[in-house]
């Protein structure tokens, strides 16, 4: 296993994996031009399969003992995972130690809130938010919302949600790419939070961020 130096990703590893989260979109969006998905989970579910599978190719072909695991949140019963968390995704960057996938040496974690254009649900986007602050504890660098438009994803801060006084098809948005790109580079995430964890979240845990 080659050394990996101090940052979770080596810089020669940020570029290809950069080029493969296109190829990830292309595909769940030819999916999406056929109609064989249409509904926002399935385009999240899509979105995540291709993209940790492409992760996952790279890591491989560079002897690299990372991964990258995107849980998808659970949105149906009460008390689910997503009305705890406020997402419908987390993404999470794992540094394993040897090959023992048990052991992690390095974890971080973004959550994504996914949205189709002019979701009648948008107003309770900024609650949605709340939530996922609350957990990832890491404001806009642990927190982000995701607009599926017709031909890609488009990816805001939640700064930028916030300016547009909660209304995610007017705010800022960057490309999936440039979001990844920073995602690998260590300046998106929060470092300890692993996506697997949410589960075990109680509800109470956000109380005192949603009554406020």
């Amino acid at each position: 296993m080659k050394k990996q130096g101090t940052g979770m990703v080596p810089k020669k590893a940020i570029q290809p994996l950069v080029d493969v989260i296109k190829r990830a979109q292309k595909e769940t969006w030819e999916a999406r031009k056929k109609g064989e998905i249409t509904q926002e989970h399935k385009i999240t579910s899509s979105l995540a399969t291709n993209i940790r599978r492409e992760c996952r190719d790279v890591f491989k072909r560079l002897n690299l003992n990372i991964e990258v695991l995107c849980h998808n949140v659970h949105d149906k019963g009460p008390g689910v995972e997503e009305s705890i968390s406020g997402a419908d995704i987390g993404i999470t960057l794992r540094v394993n130690k040897n090959e023992n996938i048990e052991k992690v040496g390095k974890v971080k974690t973004v959550l994504i809130q996914s949205k189709l254009p002019k979701n009648t649900k948008m107003d309770i986007l900024e609650n949605e938010i709340a939530h996922m602050v609350g957990v990832s504890g890491a404001g806009m660098n642990g927190s982000f919302v995701a607009v599926y438009n017709n031909n890609q994803t488009k990816v805001s801060t939640i700064l930028d949600i916030e300016n547009a006084n909660y209304n995610a098809n007017i705010a800022k948005v960057g490309s999936l790419k440039i979001f990844f790109k920073k995602f690998f580079s260590c300046h998106y995430g929060k470092r300890g939070l692993d996506s697997t964890d949410l589960r075990f979240k109680p509800k109470f845990y956000l109380e005192f961020i949603v009554n406020k």
